[in-house]
């Protein structure tokens, strides 16, 4: 979404422990399915019904919402509150939708949760505020990935490259994409997307 000179801002490595050793789950990119539009869409659809007045604003994010790239069958979406400084309140309706607050992800402007069915990973869920960095720099990465096939299928390939050299270490294939991350948001031109 952890601490070497490449890193975005913001950006902290979740420490090992007992519940959370280095590893984990193998890091598995497949083919872009496009069925995960409508699974988002249900998704977004089930956020805004459970937290009601909470919500700002649904954004589906990251390689799932880009057509054609390849990506952990996992997807993200960002959720916009209007003071992230309330998150602990959504915490009780957020775990009500079947979501687990992974402080480990959490930093300056996101609080990350994660969902799962039947065991398997389904959805990463960021709370932030509308216009955050966070929020802005996600949305400014996935138009650009959406408007150039070109720079999607570069980041595909890098992907995929990553999950073969770092396996089970989540926090490797992240901070190997950070450069490439970094790239794009500071050489496109783009709205402000808030």
């Amino acid at each position: 979404m952890e601490r070497r000179a490449a890193r975005r801002p913001g950006r902290r490595r979740a420490p090992s422990t007992p519940e959370r050793p280095p590893g984990g789950e193998p890091i598995e990119i497949v083919a872009w399915d496009p069925d995960r539009a409508r699974r988002a869409e249900a998704e977004r659809l089930r956020l805004q019904a459970g937290l009601g007045e909470w919500v700002v604003a649904i954004e589906h994010v990251g390689s799932t919402a880009v057509p054609g790239l390849a990506s952990k069958p996992v997807l993200d979406i960002d959720l916009a509150i209007r003071d992230l400084g309330r998150w602990r309140e959504l915490v009780a309706p957020v775990r009500s939708l079947g979501y687990e607050h992974q402080p480990a992800g959490d930093f300056e402007d996101r609080r990350f949760f994660r969902r799962f069915e039947r065991g398997v990973r389904t959805t990463h869920l960021s709370l932030t505020e509308l216009g955050s960095a966070y929020w802005r720099d996600h949305l400014r990465f996935r138009d650009a990935l959406r408007a150039d096939p070109r720079l999607a299928a570069r980041y595909g390939d890098l992907k995929r490259r990553l999950a073969r050299e770092v396996g089970h270490d989540r926090t490797a294939y992240t901070d190997g994409k950070d450069e490439f991350v970094r790239e794009v948001l500071a050489t496109r031109q783009f709205g402000d997307g808030a």
